[in-house]
């Protein structure tokens, strides 16, 4: 997702096509969220990807232990796109949307 426009990526000329399936069900899950009637609840999409943290038993330290069995290989061109976002910053967000209004 773009961070500057809230519109779910994809369509950029240098995006693979193997991408489509991810996309197709992002945004099927966010259509059919805002479809949703539910007139006294607040409904915020928050579309998220691996939480990276230093912490142990986390996402990062499961991909760093794969990487130490030696199974950390290239997948693929190498230049596919990796989405993740820092533990703080999506704690942050989550207060942040939380807040008192």
């Amino acid at each position: 997702m773009d961070g500057a426009t809230g519109e779910i990526g994809g369509n950029e000329p240098d995006t693979s096509s193997t991408w489509k399936f991810s996309l197709d069900v992002a945004t099927s899950w966010e259509n059919e969220f805002f479809a949703a009637n539910t007139p006294a609840t607040r409904k915020i999409a928050l579309p998220s990807a691996m939480v990276m943290s230093p912490d142990r038993d986390g996402i990062f330290d499961t991909l760093l232990r794969f990487v130490r069995f030696g199974l950390g290989g290239a997948s693929g061109s190498g230049k596919q796109f990796v989405a993740w976002i820092h533990d703080q910053d999506f704690l942050r967000s989550i207060q942040y949307l939380n807040r008192p209004r």
